[in-house]
């Protein structure tokens, strides 16, 4: 229906408009307008598709925000993850993070949704790190997480925080880089903060 509406309204135009001139200007114009429709048709098939380019900036945290991440880790983990988000067709900028937590910059594959990535790529990676061993205890992510869009004209700044994140945590703890975040992006801090 939705195509057949704008196709009509072209006949429509020609036949009030047109219809008292004589038969020769009548078909120049028809012929014109029919030239019209298949340029209107055309332009549909183009954007018969989705196109998209959302870089994500997303923070998680440990279980109760435990320093489990140890330096000899990371390597393995955030390589981990960056495997798991390419898999999924959402290609990472960087990872960074502290003991405790994670920032990671990837592209979101326009047929997943934020939460779906982010769900497994928490699910898989904690089994990773459990399944190799890489800390004695039990490792697992804290439920929630922060995910903000990020523009081409930001991503360089954004690239530079994430790599320097360390030097910025020791300045700034979690909790007041969480709401930070927050406010910046103009969401009100929730009383939980996981």
């Amino acid at each position: 229906m939705n195509r057949i509406l704008p196709l009509l309204a072209f006949r429509l135009k020609v036949l009030f408009t047109f219809g008292v001139n004589d038969r020769h200007e009548t078909t120049l114009q028809t012929s014109y307008c029919r030239f019209q429709v298949d340029e209107y048709k055309k332009e549909q098939q183009n954007m018969s598709h989705s196109s998209s380019k959302i870089w994500i900036h997303a923070i998680w945290s440990t279980k109760d925000r435990l320093p489990m991440i140890r330096p000899e880790m990371e390597l393995y983990l955030y390589g981990f993850i960056s495997k798991l988000l390419d898999e999924m067709g959402c290609p990472s900028r960087i990872l960074s993070g502290t003991e405790d937590h994670v920032h990671c910059l990837f592209l979101l594959n326009p047929q997943r949704c934020v939460a779906e990535v982010l769900k497994h790529v928490k699910g898989s990676s904690s089994h990773y790190v459990n399944f190799e061993n890489l800390v004695a205890e039990k490792f697992s992510w804290q439920k929630g997480y922060l995910a903000f869009s990020v523009s081409d004209s930001s991503m360089e700044k954004v690239v530079e925080e994430i790599k320097g994140h360390k030097e910025y945590h020791c300045v700034k703890g979690f909790i007041e880089e969480h709401n930070d975040l927050l406010r910046m992006h103009g969401v009100y801090p929730s009383v939980n903060t996981g």
